[in-house]
């Protein structure tokens, strides 16, 4: 995954990526929320802890009503309350706004993609972890142009895979972000 990240990069070109976008980098925190684990229509759920994302954006808007583009961020582990050990996802996503132009007003958002889910040795055991499907909604508010507010219910899917099993994961909470407009194109 981490390659054909890489690649994606070199073929766009860092010139001609950002001259058609503008950029952003948020830090988030992680309301608490629940990490459920389901197998066979049985499930247990397990309430997180607070925790903080950092990631950024790259946004090409394509009126002054929508703007698109792909993110990429990084969860610092977290643990559930009353639960032994850390997890966290790396989501890589694709993301719209609409409603107002990004960055400048009140906006709605919407992303999907995938990501990869990570453990340390007493949250996963002899288990194999493995990605899946993250999606989220909500909105945001721009401030001066240089300044975002966003708020997200986001969920991250994965996998537990032990003894020949497969185990489905899913995280879900609502965000608070605070993010810098790097590069405006208007």
């Amino acid at each position: 995954m981490k390659n054909l990240i890489v690649l994606v990069i070199l073929l766009l070109g860092p010139k001609t990526t950002l001259s058609l976008a503008q950029s952003n980098i948020k830090v988030s925190a992680d309301m608490a929320g629940k990490s459920k684990i389901s197998y066979q229509g049985e499930s247990v759920s397990v309430t997180t802890k607070t925790g903080f994302t950092v990631g950024g954006e790259i946004m090409r808007p394509m009126n002054n009503n929508v703007a698109i583009g792909g993110g990429l961020q990084f969860q610092i582990p977290r643990g559930g309350k009353d639960a032994d050990g850390n997890f966290n996802f790396v989501p890589i996503y694709a993301v719209g706004t609409f409603f107002s132009e990004y960055g400048n007003g009140i906006y709605g958002k919407g992303m999907l993609g995938y990501n990869l889910h990570y453990g340390d040795s007493d949250y996963k055991g002899d288990a194999e972890l493995g990605g899946g499907l993250c999606y989220g909604f909500g909105g945001g508010f721009g401030i001066g142009r240089k300044f975002l507010i966003e708020g997200m219910y986001m969920i991250n899917n994965g996998t537990f895979n032990i003894f020949g099993e497969e185990l489905d994961v899913a995280y879900s909470r609502f965000t608070v972000s605070l993010g810098i407009i790097i590069n405006k194109t208007n």
